[in-house]
C-alpha cells in the first residue's frame, strides 16, 4: 500500500493543512486585533505545518525503500526549483498583484484603492525571497557538513 494513502497519514495531511487553514478563516478578525495576536496566530500556523510536515516526512522516509527515497530526491530537488520558478513568473504578472492587494485589504478591512499596493507587492517578494536565498544558504550548509562527515571519516 502507498505510504501516503493509509489512513494514519492522511490524517496527519489533513491535519497538517488545518492549522493554516483556521488561521486564514480567522483571519479577518485576527487582523482587527493588535500586532501581538496577528504575529502570535501566524507563529503558531507555521509552526503546527512544520511541525506535522516534517513528522510526515520523517514517517514516510522510514517507511521508503531505495527506489521510493530516490524519487523523493528528485520530487524535493526539482519541485523546490519549479515552484520557486512559478513564484517568481507570477510576481511578473499585475493580475497576482492584484490578487495580492485585494487579499491585504481583506485583512485591513479596507478598499484595495486603500492599500499601497507597492508596499503589499514588495512585501510578498521580499519574504519570497528571504526564503529563496535560506534554502539556498542551508542546502549549502548541509552540503557542506555531508561532505565534511563523509570525507573525513575512515574507510
Amino acid at each position: 500500500m502507498n505510504m501516503l494513502a493509509n489512513t494514519s497519514n492522511l490524517k496527519l495531511i489533513a491535519l497538517t493543512f488545518a492549522g493554516p487553514a483556521a488561521f486564514l478563516v480567522a483571519l479577518p478578525w485576527i487582523g482587527s486585533q493588535g500586532n501581538q495576536v496577528i504575529y502570535t496566530g501566524a507563529g503558531l500556523a507555521v509552526v503546527w505545518a512544520l511541525t506535522l510536515s516534517l513528522i510526515l516526512a520523517v514517517k514516510a522516509d522510514k517507511a521508503s525503500d531505495e527506489w521510493q527515497q530516490r524519487g523523493t530526491h528528485l520530487s524535493y530537488f526539482w519541485g523546490w526549483i519549479a515552484g520557486a520558478d512559478i513564484v517568481a513568473l507570477i510576481l511578473a504578472v499585475p493580475t497576482f498583484h492584484n490578487l495580492l492587494v485585494r487579499a491585504a485589504a481583506r485583512v485591513q478591512n479596507v478598499t484595495p484603492e486603500e492599500v499601497d499596493r507597492t508596499i503589499v507587492v514588495l512585501a510578498y517578494t521580499g519574504g519570497f525571497v528571504t526564503v529563496v536565498l535560506m534554502q539556498a544558504l542551508c542546502a549549502l550548509v548541509f552540503f557542506l557538513l555531508w561532505r565534511w562527515r563523509t570525507l573525513g571519516s575512515s574507510e
